[in-house]
């Protein structure tokens, strides 16, 4: 998968198949990408970074592609079933999710990661979506997150 960032500064419509939406900007850029990705964005002006991987991965050191970006980590499984080996996303998680999407500016580069920038990534995505669109019904969320992750 190829990363994709959205940019917009004036509204922009889009033609999903159940009809036009418009999209009014809110952040500037908003990206999703996998860990393999991440080196595209590093000469780019990413100015908050949200890494969720896996509790067991430490070798990625997101202060060196992004030595000026606010960087929030947060460590879960990609699971939604309870294990004793598997640790689940959190109500915690979800409310820094939220807090990290209230802390960052309107005008500012969003980069948000995972493992492959599938599931973990794109629902924190549209968690933020959510929180800056908050009258705008799911589906049109959803639209709004396959521009930025096809």
């Amino acid at each position: 998968m190829s990363c994709k960032t959205i940019q917009y500064r004036a509204p922009i419509f889009l033609f999903p198949m159940e009809g036009p939406i418009l999209i009014v900007p809110k952040f500037s850029n908003l990206s999703v990408c996998g860990i393999d990705e991440l080196p595209q964005y590093a000469a780019g002006n990413v100015s908050n970074v949200l890494s969720i991987t896996d509790p067991s991965l430490t070798t990625l050191d997101l202060t060196t592609l992004f030595p000026n970006s606010r960087v929030l980590s947060l460590r879960f499984h990609d699971v939604i079933d309870a294990d004793a080996s598997r640790r689940l996303p959190t109500v915690t998680h979800l409310r820094e999710i939220l807090s990290f999407g209230r802390r960052a500016e309107r005008e500012t580069h969003i980069l948000v990661h995972c493992h492959l920038g599938v599931s973990r990534s794109t629902a924190a995505m549209l968690t933020l979506l959510a929180q800056r669109h908050p009258d705008e019904p799911a589906n049109r969320l959803f639209d709004m997150l396959r521009v930025i992750r096809p």
